[in-house]
């Protein structure tokens, strides 16, 4: 697939994506049968083996298969005879001391750099960005921004704004998906032949092969289809197996909304979609039709508002560490018995939270405080990825 088709499935973060081109990567071929590691293609006709370690990758594999296929390969790599990158896109770069002791800095690609913006700065663009909704067509109706994390902190400087948008869909709006999915059946086969064939010819991504197309953008009107959602396609969503045609040609209801209200805004990576009525804990109203002024929305909460928010945030990730050794446990297969079991790793019980409310701590204290126990937890997610994630509450 094309590099920029690697970017959107694996939601590469701007920063490294720049790294990436500088490198003239243009190509991702099929991983091998181990499907590791990924093969990405230069337009110098080098062939890099890669790693890709994003914050969510489970230390637990990486140990055993990325450090340990470079490890059997290490003397063709060290020696220049295989070209080889770890792309880390990741808040900090992770397993620094192991790789840098075997030499392998200069093979490290990692957005830990990652550029801060001016706070002041990206409160505009979310005004900018709110001031949108109304006069944008979704397919489904934006009715809150909510943010949380670093913005409200009052960092000067931060990576980007944490946000949710709470959203609902009316019976006319779910009508009218169930009739384009319909109308769809009939066209799909034409629409993808004319993908197609635009695409073997210019290798462009489906964004560009519709602007420029009269008879794309033709049955598209006929069906009453918006053609900035058409847009918003990716190749990896027509392609997906898992999503047949009609499905296949209409993008997630996530993906229209990101891109036709953030689409390239730095600062902005990501977004969540949520439904009314549920709202989740420890965050706060950036926007809605009712109060459209983002700051006055943000900044002009009360003191106690803003302690009552730390206190809440703080009290809730102590909650998640401790909840975090109650409940993870390791599926292990029970030999010859066939028996599955839950077993709790000894190196759970040893950890506990590193900070502990006392119920009077300064609003500076608080904020310290979260600081120390978010990177807690993230060492932890770290090592036990899998079988347990955060509540959403």
């Amino acid at each position: 697939m094309k590099i920029e088709q690697w970017f959107e499935q694996y939601s590469i973060s701007e920063k490294l994506q720049e790294k990436i081109k500088q490198i003239k990567i243009i190509e991702v071929l099929p991983a091998d049968e181990e499907r590791i590691p990924f093969v990405m293609k230069s337009s110098d006709e080098i062939e890099y083996k890669v790693f890709l370690i994003q914050d969510n990758t489970p230390e637990a594999l990486i140990k055993t298969q990325y450090l340990g296929w470079i490890e059997h390969h290490f003397n063709e790599i060290f020696n220049g005879k295989l070209p080889f990158l770890i792309i880390q896109d990741t808040k900090a770069i992770r397993f620094k001391t192991t790789l840098y002791e075997w030499g392998l800095k200069d093979h490290v690609i990692s957005r830990a750099s990652e550029r801060l913006y001016k706070r002041e700065d990206l409160m505009k663009k979310l005004q900018k960005i709110a001031d949108k909704i109304p006069t944008t067509e979704f397919p489904l109706t934006v009715d809150e921004i909510h943010v949380f994390g670093s913005i409200l902190r009052d960092k000067e400087m931060i990576a980007d704004v944490d946000m949710f948008l709470k959203c609902s869909m009316s019976e006319d709006q779910q009508k009218r998906m169930e009739n384009l999915k319909e109308d769809l059946r009939n066209a799909s086969d034409q629409i993808i032949d004319l993908l197609g064939k635009e695409h073997r010819k210019t290798k462009r991504a489906i964004k560009k092969i519709i602007e420029e197309s009269e008879a794309l953008q033709t049955i598209l009107r006929k069906l009453w289809y918006p053609i900035e959602w058409a847009k918003c396609l990716t190749w990896a969503r027509v392609r997906d197996p898992t999503e047949p045609p009609p499905n296949n040609l209409i993008p997630e209801e996530r993906e229209i909304i990101r891109k036709l209200l953030i689409g390239n805004i730095k600062g902005f990576k990501d977004c969540f979609i949520i439904y009314k009525p549920w709202v989740a804990a420890h965050h706060v109203l950036a926007w809605s039709l009712e109060k459209q002024n983002v700051r006055e929305n943000i900044d002009g909460r009360s003191e106690s508002e803003k302690m009552e928010l730390l206190k809440g945030e703080l009290d809730t990730l102590i909650d998640e560490v401790i909840r975090f050794h109650d409940t993870h446990a390791v599926v292990q297969e029970g030999g010859q018995s066939g028996k599955t079991e839950r077993q709790m790793p000894e190196t759970l019980s040893i950890e506990t939270p590193k900070v502990k409310r006392i119920g009077n701590e300064t609003k500076e204290e608080l904020k310290e405080k979260i600081e120390i126990i978010r990177k807690q937890l993230r060492e932890l997610v770290y090592k036990w990825t899998s079988g347990w994630e955060m509540r959403d509450d």
